[in-house]
């Protein structure tokens, strides 16, 4: 009786210990990703499109070798991450793009049409629903001034906008990635 007792206890310290707190931001992320709700395919769009600017308008060259990853920005010259698309300054594009849209599973590389490493993994492993970023005015997700901006719902572009429906651009605003939302189902 007293090694179940134990066994529970264990459990119990071990259950704590493993499964993640919920982030300070979430109160502020769930509202801004309802705002920004996005179907799956919707969202495999966002984030291609969020990969796309990351990689030609941040890292301005490709790297057809696909021995390393591509990083958007520097720490040291950019901690916050402004102006950023898709990844922060300690994740790379492509690991970014893994972590929103596949579980984990052998990785595979190839050149994508703009010349750039893309890693993939097999169709087996893509998320059922995927994540993808969502865009603030501030670094600070929670600051009352920080506006939510978007990506144009249906083009192509790394225009950033101040309504979803893609009709005020964000002339003016730097833009940071405040969170990843799941696709809904």
């Amino acid at each position: 009786m007293m090694r179940h007792a134990i066994a529970g206890v264990v459990l119990c310290v071990a259950g704590a210990l493993l499964l993640p707190t919920p982030a300070h931001a979430q109160p502020v992320l769930l509202p801004r990703c309802a705002a920004d709700s996005l179907s799956v395919s919707q969202a495999i769009q966002r984030v291609e499109v969020a990969r796309w600017c990351a990689l030609t308008r941040n890292v301005g060259y490709p790297n057809w070798s696909c021995d390393g990853d591509y990083y958007e920005t520097d720490f040291n010259t950019n901690p916050w991450g402004k102006n950023v698309y898709f990844s922060s300054s300690y994740q790379g594009v492509n690991s970014t793009y893994l972590f929103t849209q596949y579980l984990s599973g052998a990785t595979g590389s190839f050149i994508d049409a703009d010349g750039y490493c893309k890693w993939s993994r097999p169709e087996s492993r893509r998320k059922t629903r995927p994540l993808y970023p969502i865009y603030g005015s501030q670094y600070d997700l929670a600051s009352p001034t920080n506006k939510q901006l978007f990506l144009h719902p249906t083009q192509f572009s790394c225009t950033l906008y101040l309504d979803k429906n893609g009709t005020q651009p964000a002339t003016g605003y730097d833009f940071y990635v405040n969170g990843y939302c799941e696709a809904s189902p």
